[in-house]
């Protein structure tokens, strides 16, 4: 039962939060919670932190100030969680009979598997249950919930699903000062004291494995800063008049810089590299034991640099198996952990009497997160690229293409987003420079970094893309952009026949000439299938790409290299390394 994630956790009556019980319907590996100021962010990571560490910072001992109280009501914490097996075998035993329950007490127990239980805590260690959830639709007789509730109150305890785990927090308000030496006391606060105690004693002292700074901080560092900066060293030197030690690094082209002089957001990178590689070593504990709370960490971070941050963190959550919980007001932290499955948004809000919190699980739910930040489309300015397509089949076979290229690791949604722009309207679209006056509609405006799709429509060698065509090629490319005509008459021209024998079961045995008509394609192969095509071109589109599933698929024609000249500029745009 020590898996957080199968775990819900609640307060009521602490702090901001009411008689109504608020708090994590479900625990993930990340979890972002974002609010506007003052909304209760901060006191989700409160309520965890006096459960975890209790009120003296050093152990669980369940007492909360009465101060924290609400409405001078006692405040209580409550776990809930479904009951398994190994647990209820505890108190309804395969070997007993009899007595209240009458017959085999294993028999009995083992209906209520699976069934929500509430917990409430017992002493630092365990919680025990208070009460069971039952949906009207579940169908238990009374007297076979009163007896299951007699016995479960009585003897029904599990262990406290934080009991092995030490919490870890940093505040939005931090700094790396200069620091005397205390080899005895190597810990980081959550303002950043004691950071160079850590850095000074891990570098110059015998019986700690300097590596730990020299080589891997200093490595991580370099990869979460990118082209940013490049750290050649990191040392610390003492003054002698002060005696205290200070951190320097050595950059490339800049020289010696001093730490403490540095920005906050070098500052903030450093910590969250001492918390989460260097903290386990000093507490001699599994990382997967710590649960981490930063607030804040976009503070005087650039947006590109904090996604590499986030990156980081999501890579160590994800391998390490360690939990982070984040407090943001960033739309950069919704856009990057959205889409992630190991993660949740968790919105708190505050109606001016007290906070709620909700998690955003849909699209639209998102939208109404960055409404309460205020954050507008012209805040956001664009998502990181669009490519402009003819149609829905269009994108069917692009993004399966994408897919099969990047074996999955740019996906729509994510890394970009296709819009249809439909055949016919091409000629009302332009790519020149928003500032001058033009009649079209600009799609620069929706995003600059744009890749546009264009069937040539050539019916053989001699014919040649329209003016239209041509206009926008030349404007999307001067701006940066991909602008990509197909070899082929269409886009379906690009279809490897032996997805479509696939399909058809008893297709083609050849591919489709590069200037051939795809409905006259599939006319040669079944009478009527091209008008069929025609007329749901989408719904076969769907069927077609379940058979588009390997690299051979892309050796058709030009595809091979223009997928992969637009997934390096997707990459290039998403401040990801070329593939």
């Amino acid at each position: 039962m020590s898996e957080l994630s199968t775990f819900s956790f609640k307060t009521a009556n602490f702090k901001c939060f009411g008689e109504q019980e608020q708090g994590f319907d479900e625990i993930k590996p990340i979890n972002v919670i974002i609010g506007r100021n003052n909304s209760g962010k901060s006191t989700l990571l409160d309520l965890l932190q006096y459960t975890i560490q209790g009120s003296s910072g050093q152990t669980k001992d369940l007492q909360i100030p009465e101060r924290y109280y609400r409405n001078g009501k006692e405040s209580k914490f409550v776990v809930r969680t479904a009951m398994r097996e190994p647990i209820l075998r505890t108190v309804f035993r395969e070997n007993s009979s009899g007595g209240e329950i009458g017959g085999n007490h294993w028999r009995f127990g083992k209906q209520f598997v699976g069934k929500m239980a509430e917990f409430s805590l017992i002493d630092k260690d365990t919680i025990g249950f208070s009460r069971l959830f039952l949906t009207p639709s579940e169908d238990f007789s009374e007297r076979d919930v009163t007896i299951f509730m007699n016995k479960a109150s009585s003897h029904l305890k599990i262990p406290f699903p934080f009991s092995n785990n030490i919490f870890r927090r940093m505040m939005s308000d931090r700094h790396i000062a200069a620091e005397g030496d205390n080899p005895g006391n190597l810990d980081i606060s959550g303002n950043g004291v004691g950071a160079t105690n850590i850095i000074q004693n891990y570098l110059n002292s015998e019986d700690l494995d300097s590596d730990l700074i020299e080589v891997q901080l200093l490595s991580d560092l370099n990869t979460i800063f990118g082209e940013d900066a490049m750290f050649e060293r990191i040392l610390c030197q003492i003054n002698r008049s002060t005696n205290v030690w200070e951190v320097y690094l050595d950059e490339k082209s800049k020289g010696r810089i001093a730490l403490s002089l540095s920005g906050s957001g070098l500052q903030t990178v450093i910590l969250v590299l001492l918390f989460t590689m260097v903290l386990p070593e000093i507490l001699k504990k599994s990382i997967n034991n710590l649960l981490f709370g930063f607030e804040e960490l976009e503070n005087n971070l650039h947006p590109a640099l904090l996604r590499r941050l986030l990156d980081y963190i999501s890579s160590v959550s994800l391998n390490k198996k360690c939990t982070f919980f984040l407090t943001t007001h960033s739309n950069v932290m919704i856009d990057f952990f959205s889409t992630k499955d190991q993660a949740q948004i968790i919105h708190v809000t505050h109606n001016r009497e007290e906070s709620q919190c909700k998690i955003a699980h849909t699209f639209f739910e998102n939208m109404i997160v960055l409404e309460d930040l205020e954050i507008r489309a012209s805040d956001l300015l664009q998502s990181n690229s669009i490519i402009w397509v003819e149609g829905p089949s269009d994108r069917a076979y692009f993004n399966q293409w994408i897919k099969i290229h990047t074996n999955g690791e740019l996906l729509e949604g994510r890394q970009y987003q296709c819009l249809s722009y439909g055949g016919k309207l091409l000629s009302h679209l332009s790519a020149a420079d928003p500032d001058e006056i033009q009649s079209a509609v600009n799609i620069l405006l929706i995003n600059h970094n744009s890749v546009v799709i264009m069937d040539s429509d050539r019916k053989n060698k001699t014919d040649k893309s329209n003016r239209t065509k041509n206009r926008i090629k030349r404007q999307v490319e001067e701006a940066g952009g991909i602008a990509w005509i197909t070899n082929g008459r269409e886009i379906e021209n690009y279809l490897h026949y032996k997805a479509i024998e696939l399909w058809l079961s008893d297709g083609p045995q050849e591919q489709m000439a590069q200037f051939d008509s795809f409905p006259d394609y599939l006319s040669r192969v079944s009478d009527g299938l091209g008008e069929k095509y025609t007329k749901k071109k989408y719904h076969y589109a769907t069927e077609i790409v379940e058979h588009i599933t390997d690299d051979d698929a892309l050796d058709v024609l030009d595809l091979k290299s223009n997928i992969k000249k637009i997934s390096n500029k997707i990459r290039s745009w998403n401040g990801l390394p070329e593939g």
